[in-house]
């Protein structure tokens, strides 16, 4: 999801909100003045003039709390606890939909009073669908929120305050530009229907507005047959966001958690239904003591064993995942039953399977998760934190054990139902990969691999085999390799023409015409970051070029590479050792060797630091963003 940075949020903000706010002033002060608009203008949806006053009123307070927190708020720190990091993600995806609400209000108000009152429609109807999305789809928006947050608390409200008297404008507006007077049966079984469906999907807050459009609206009615109907209706929709709300709040009290760092802890109201659009990487410390001392072979050992044991229960979901997604029906499509909408419903039962079996076996482990997510309805395979990083915020390597999850890695293949997608779980202790499980579902492949125990591999409940699977053969150069690559998601010219030109190098025939071309045996992409890694581990690739991935979706792989004689390093400029350190497992750029047999006078490390310069010679350097 886009968002701004935290100096271009205020700046946005404060300006859009100032030029409403004299917008509205001058609504009332100019003649004729907005309340004589809807006086000379009444028709089936005009509400009580002083309503709109008292929450237009209660509205501005509460944007210039919502901005007085937006302007003291932080930029990310290690200290920070993870809903500070939240809220500060979703105020920033936020305030792009605030600011066009501000300017889409304001332009409203000048047609307005010219008493041009399609154009007004327009702008109306802009506002409040923008804000519909927002309420019913944005991370943290959509779910509920922390009453330990006041930032949180403020942004709820400033969003769903806007949301609900863009229900009310769209109404109002609405009756006057097509002159609605004498509403019929069907608007009289819609009106009802439709403010109930949208109560009952609604949280408190949002269901509170509701209330209040229709109240305003039968009061405005100044009587009749059809201000006691909506009276009626403001009645039973009350009864079912009252319903509603009780429901809500024993839920988040079900779902309460604690989210610790260091010494700080936040009660933090957990998601009924939590969604997968929060953008950043969730640290999760279900315990506020950390475990300085490294973890010893059997405690290892023991999270080996929990982390085979997760990783076949949410094969079994992925499956079941995939299944749905090949047989999704027309009907299912038309009903938004669709691949993304499925793949959202299993990325997240498989995140929610790991986060609850580590929590109550390892409460005092972190966890790093990664999944995609949707920007404005688009499939966009990002690991929830690439937005954080980006913005220079991310969550800093401890010395702790450190889980880092990719529920479905390969999401694109899981859609399709190519059969290379995986579970990753990676264990980081010391700010080193330990430990590292990878299992593919669909081919039963599980791979599994601990620092300085040997990597293995399981094929269909056989017994385990060592990697790689055969013994190392030589590779005296890139002609004779088979390299894995991948395109990655971000495909913006910049970084789309360096890999590119880097893979016809690596693929080209010098002889023919390409310059610093190597004739690679193949490239192959099998768009899964965790079974490349496996698969240098297996033997099966020769190497793997990596640009932009998160160590979350790498973690596992590096162990379960290096164990079976693998090279891992980071880009061009790295100390190209064999050590994967903190630099390098951040940096996300990975190149990795397999095994390589030594040759008289050279050592196998002698060897793959050799394909390591002969690689770097002939691709482009390319950051990620």
């Amino acid at each position: 999801m886009t968002t701004v940075t935290l100096p271009q949020a205020r700046a946005i903000a404060l300006t859009s909100f100032a030029i409403n706010f004299g917008a509205q002033v001058y609504g009332m002060l100019s003649s004729p003045n907005m309340k004589e608009v809807a006086d000379a203008n009444h028709y089936a949806f005009s509400p009580n003039p002083w309503f709109i006053a008292g929450f237009f009123s209660m509205q501005t307070v509460l944007h210039v709390f919502w901005l007085k927190e937006l302007w003291f708020m932080h930029d990310a720190h290690p200290d920070e606890v993870a809903v500070d990091a939240e809220t500060r993600h979703a105020t920033l995806t936020y305030v792009p939909v605030y600011a066009l609400g501000n300017l889409c209000i304001a332009a409203w108000l000048f047609f307005w009073l010219h008493s041009q009152f399609i154009v007004s429609q327009v702008l109306v109807t802009i506002n409040t669908f923008a804000q519909l999305f927002a309420v019913f789809s944005f991370p943290v928006l959509s779910a509920p929120f922390s009453v330990q947050s006041r930032p949180q608390v403020l942004l709820h409200l400033v969003a769903k305050t806007f949301a609900g008297i863009g229900v009310l404008d769209f109404l109002d507006n609405g009756g006057v530009a097509f002159g609605y007077t004498n509403p019929g049966v069907g608007m009289q079984v819609l009106v009802p229907v439709g403010f109930i469906i949208l109560a009952m999907l609604s949280d408190p807050i949002f269901g509170a507005c509701l209330v209040y459009d229709l109240v305003a609206l039968a009061v405005g009615q100044r009587g009749g047959k059809w201000g006691a109907e909506l009276g009626w209706y403001a009645g039973a929709t009350g009864l079912f966001v009252a319903f509603k709300s009780l429901r809500f709040f024993h839920e988040m009290k079900q779902g309460q958690v604690k989210l610790a760092h260091g010494d700080q802890v936040a009660d933090v109201l957990h998601p009924a239904h939590p969604t997968p659009l929060a953008d950043e990487f969730k640290v999760l410390s279900y315990d506020i003591m950390p475990q300085s001392q490294p973890l010893d072979e059997s405690q290892l050992r023991e999270v080996l064993t929990f982390a085979t044991d997760v990783a076949h229960s949410a094969g079994r979901l992925i499956l079941e995942g995939s299944r749905a997604i090949q047989h999704a029906s027309a009907s299912d499509i038309a009903e938004k039953k669709n691949s993304v909408d499925l793949v959202t419903e299993y990325d997240v039962k498989v995140e929610e399977l790991v986060k609850r079996e580590i929590a109550s076996r390892y409460p005092t482990f972190k966890l790093c998760v990664s999944f995609f997510y949707l920007s404005f309805g688009v499939f966009v395979q990002t690991p929830i934190g690439e937005e954080t990083w980006s913005s220079g915020t991310r969550p800093t390597l401890t010395e702790e054990p450190t889980f880092c999850v990719d529920p479905i890695d390969g999401t694109t293949n899981f859609v399709h139902g190519f059969p290379f997608a995986c579970i990753s779980i990676g264990l980081i202790d010391q700010k080193r990969p330990v430990l590292g499980v990878i299992y593919n579902p669909f081919l039963d492949h599980l791979y599994t691999g601990i620092k300085g125990q040997g990597s293995f591999l399981s094929r269909n409940g056989s017994p385990q085999e060592q990697l790689p699977l055969a013994p190392a053969r030589p590779l005296p150069s890139l002609s004779q390799a088979l390299v894995a690559i991948e395109w990655g998601s971000d495909r913006k010219a910049p970084v789309i023409n360096k890999k590119a030109e880097s893979f016809l190098r690596l693929a080209g025939d010098p002889a023919g015409g390409v310059e610093r071309g190597r004739m690679a045996h193949s490239l192959r992409s099998v768009g899964s970051a965790a079974l490349n890694f496996a698969l240098v581990a297996q033997g099966s690739l020769d190497l793997y070029w990596e640009i932009g991935c998160w160590y979350v979706r790498s973690g596992a792989g590096i162990v379960i590479a290096q164990e079976a004689g693998g090279f891992v390093t980071g880009g061009k400029d790295s100390l190209h050792d064999g050590d994967v350190t903190e630099a390098i497992l951040t940096g996300r750029k990975y190149l990795v060797i397999r095994g390589i047999a030594g040759s008289a006078g050279e050592t196998a490390i002698d060897a793959q630091k050799k394909i390591v310069k002969e690689f770097y010679d002939t691709v482009e350097d390319v950051d990620p963003e």
